[in-house]
């Protein structure tokens, strides 16, 4: 089972997966910098960790729906394949 990559050879959902890791290394160094002034807030940090978690996981659901999809379109192309039971 193989994921059918696109004209840019990216997996799906990589960009989405990206973004969520920007969101969560910006909050990180937003709220370093603001506790380095002396006026370090625990929501920066929290807020876009939790929103790159986020993201980050629909990219991952993309690309778990996409295996599942590609899956089933091997299954519909040959359903008079024979499986051997072991």
């Amino acid at each position: 089972m193989a994921i059918i990559l696109g004209k840019n050879g990216k997996l799906p959902g990589e960009n989405l997966i990206g973004v969520g890791i920007m969101f969560c290394a910006l909050s990180f160094i937003l709220y370093v910098i603001t506790a380095l002034n002396g006026a370090g807030n625990g929501l920066i940090f929290s807020g876009g960790g939790i929103l790159g978690l986020l993201i980050v996981c629909v990219g991952y659901l993309k690309r778990i729906s996409a295996a599942i999809i590609a899956a089933a379109d091997i299954t519909t192309a040959a359903p008079a394949a024979k499986v051997k039971a072991t």
